[in-house]
């Protein structure tokens, strides 16, 4: 894969976005990885605790992607942290994991971490290993709980279920998170702020403001306007 990314480079400046379990990023592939930039990496960490992503992931060099963190933050390679919230052996044990793999990855630098709602199909087990319908709602609410300390956007994916699950008002254009040290972080925009206006062009969902921020990248990617609501002022 590295060979084939120096090949692409050559051809493009374009961001290279990977996933990765970790596993096999040791100093010297990420020093490879670092002299491609520009390069993101999504990584499925699932659990900081190594003898968790043992059980979980059947990685027989659990520590591997729990020791790249910090290697890829040093390298200066931007990277998110992906978390399955598997309730095994008990849902208790897991957020209480999710609490302290988000932290870590906090820690580290991450951009953001990512909370996948655990799933299965018929093909995973004859038998259902937990109910969903009781597990997706606690995952949620521990998720928004970590999200008001993390120095990160916290998420949980699909984030559709979330929303109709906890919010009275859907489809507004509200801040989740800032990444850090991005232009959203550098302009003074927090959790909680709902955006109502781009450029002078009034919001009213999230998908237009999704469209507006785009357009304005696109024209240059300079300075432009945004109104927000912040504590009920805007």
């Amino acid at each position: 894969a590295l060979r084939l990314l120096a090949g692409l480079r050559e051809r493009t400046d374009a961001p290279f976005r990977l996933s990765t379990n970790g596993g096999t990023l040791d100093a010297e592939r990420v020093a490879a990885l670092a002299a491609l930039e520009p390069v993101f990496l999504d990584v499925s960490l699932h659990s900081s605790s190594p003898r968790r992503r043992a059980m979980l992931m059947g990685d027989p060099d659990p520590r591997a992607a729990v020791e790249a963190l910090p290697r890829l933050a040093e390298a200066g390679v931007p990277f998110a942290v992906t978390v399955v919230a598997w309730p095994l052996p008990t849902l208790e044990e897991a957020l209480d994991d999710l609490a302290e793999t988000a932290s870590y990855a906090a820690a580290c630098g991450a951009s953001m971490v990512q909370v996948n709602l655990p799933g299965f199909s018929r093909f995973f087990s004859r038998t259902p290993p937990f109910d969903t319908a009781a597990v997706w709602p606690e995952i949620t609410r521990a998720a928004a709980e970590l999200r008001r300390e993390a120095s990160c956007p916290v998420f949980v994916s699909p984030a559709m279920y979330e929303e109709n699950l906890t919010r009275e008002a859907k489809n507004r254009a509200e801040v989740i998170g800032v990444v850090p040290n991005s232009p959203a972080a550098r302009a003074g925009l927090a959790a909680g702020d709902v955006v109502v206006g781009v450029n002078g062009v009034r919001v009213s969902s999230r998908p237009r403001a999704r469209d507006l921020l785009s357009l304005a990248q696109k024209n240059g990617g300079g300075a432009f306007t945004l109104r927000v609501i912040r504590n009920g002022r805007e």
